[in-house]
């Protein structure tokens, strides 16, 4: 029997799977581990300085990633929120007015990028295929009192049609997923998770 057709073992646990650096997959897998261990701050570090390096590079993968495992992403977002909903809630109660500040002026300079995400959010809700109520307003305004959901002002002529879950979040364009919002409010509120944005308003403790 030739070398290359012969059985070969790994040199750690003895078993006949044989990888190149002479232990099986799990072997090499656990030898990995430990280095990183060992090293994580070496290696954070030098991710860091490969992404400042090659921002082209991870836009590109994680656009990759989220067309690829767009459920996965999603429902890993999901779970952030719902671990970190104290901490989001303080940082945005804290930065506030930094946080619309920043948002104005990315809006302003990425204009084709928010015309691009409109247009989307229009081709998801015809893809879902529900259609509002006819009389939908009429019936929100006598349930929400003429009042927005958010700021609890009178609404006046001043209000949108929000999605309570934004379509981006997997809401459906559906009678018992909106809300009368003042248009300001909506702004504010934009694709954010639902509880998330009103805890931070101080509204969900």
């Amino acid at each position: 029997m030739s070398s290359c057709n012969a059985v070969k073992t790994c040199k750690k646990c003895g078993c006949v799977e044989f990888y190149s650096t002479g232990r099986c997959k799990s072997c090499a897998r656990e030898s990995v581990k430990r280095y990183e261990a060992r090293n994580s701050e070496k290696i954070k570090a030098y991710r860091a300085d490969w992404a400042e390096k090659n921002p082209k590079k991870v836009k590109a993968r994680q656009e990759k990633y989220k067309a690829e495992k767009r459920e996965t992403y999603l429902e890993n977002r999901k779970k952030r929120y719902a671990a970190n909903v104290e901490k989001s809630r303080k940082y945005y109660l804290e930065n506030a007015s930094r946080i619309a500040v920043i948002g104005r002026a990315w809006s302003q300079k990425n204009k084709d990028k928010c015309r691009t995400y409109l247009q989307n959010r229009r081709a998801k809700i015809r893809l879902d295929g529900n259609k509002l109520s006819p009389n939908l307003v009429e019936k929100l305004m006598t349930s929400q009192r003429g009042k927005c959901a958010v700021c609890r002002r009178v609404l006046g002529d001043d209000y949108h049609l929000d999605h309570i879950i934004p379509i981006f979040l997997g809401g459906s364009n559906s009678d018992g997923n909106i809300q009368l919002l003042h248009s300001r409010c909506n702004k504010q509120k934009y694709a954010k998770d639902p509880i998330m944005f009103m805890q931070s308003r101080g509204f969900l403790i």
